[in-house]
């Protein structure tokens, strides 16, 4: 199944100013801009939550892959 999310959210300065900080010391590739680079990892890191969640519920409920 797949879903398309859209979803606008603000930074606080400090939160931009750590992540810059953990982008330039990530930074492989050159062209990714930090827009970008905060859009890829939220995303990225929205799904894995979600794939350790359902891993977590499955094995509670006896599903198989």
């Amino acid at each position: 199944m797949k879903f398309r999310i859209e979803h606008t959210f603000e930074l606080s300065n400090r939160e931009v100013e750590a992540m810059r900080l953990y982008f330039e010391e990530q930074k492989v590739d050159e062209e990714e801009s930090f827009r970008d680079f905060i859009k890829s990892y939220v995303i990225s890191g929205g799904v894995g939550l979600l794939e350790e969640k359902a891993a977590t519920e499955s094995r509670l409920f006896g599903l198989e892959e």
